[in-house]
């Protein structure tokens, strides 16, 4: 399979924990707004992040294969941006978990 061809297989596949933790943040807004516990809604799109987290992390050498193949630099920037970003959701949550346990 040729390298762009498995570029886009890679982000349909990183497509599936990223929408996953969409969904889940919108449930557990639901049931901030109804006053319910959203405790497990927080610890499901933490498991996604990390999922995703370490898919990026898998991916970090075949980015810097295209790289170095294409001289192209921001390919390793974009993806340390998205680590980057998951790392700061996965903190984020814990964080939120942490406040939500402590209030009740």
């Amino acid at each position: 399979m040729p390298v762009p061809q498995v570029l886009i297989v890679f982000l349909y596949v990183t497509m599936v924990p990223f929408y996953r933790a969409i969904y889940h943040t919108l449930k557990g807004l639901q049931h901030l707004i109804r006053g319910q516990p959203i405790d497990q809604q927080l610890v499901r799109v933490k498991h996604n992040a990390i999922v995703l987290a370490i898919m990026y992390v898998l991916a970090l050498p075949v980015a810097y294969y295209l790289a170095d193949l294409n001289d192209a630099p921001g390919v390793i920037v974009l993806s340390l941006i998205i680590l980057g970003i998951t790392v700061a959701v996965i903190a984020a949550s814990n964080v939120l978990r942490t406040i939500v346990r402590s209030s009740s």
